[in-house]
């Protein structure tokens, strides 16, 4: 199960996955439910939270629309998490749209 996991994701990302809690991206894995997800969420959490995605409280809603709107576009959680972060500690943004695209940009280039 480990090498099926690991052939579908970094496991950089998987450490971000558990430490944000994100059952849904998990549970998108190779033999990986939803139980089964959340069971390495509870028992792997302690060793790898320092690794969770954090918005600033300022933007919260923008950060939250478009992180969503990522996600709609079939990007896992935790990675448009850390590509919307990564957008907002570099530079200020007017909107949402404005976010989403250069997310999508610093998305793209990781692929």
């Amino acid at each position: 199960m480990a090498l099926k996991i690991l052939s579908a994701t970094s496991p950089e990302m998987l450490q971000k996955m558990i430490a944000s809690k994100d059952i849904s991206g998990l549970s998108r894995l190779p033999g990986l439910g939803k139980k089964t997800a959340e069971r390495l969420v509870s028992e792997l959490y302690d060793l790898v939270k320092d690794y969770a995605v954090e918005f600033p409280k300022e933007l919260s809603d923008v950060s939250e629309d478009a992180v969503g709107a990522l996600t709609a576009l079939g990007f896992d959680m935790t990675s448009a998490k850390l590509a919307v972060n990564e957008v907002l500690k570099e530079q200020t943004v007017e909107n949402t749209q404005e976010l989403v695209r250069k997310a999508l940009r610093k998305l793209n280039k990781t692929r």
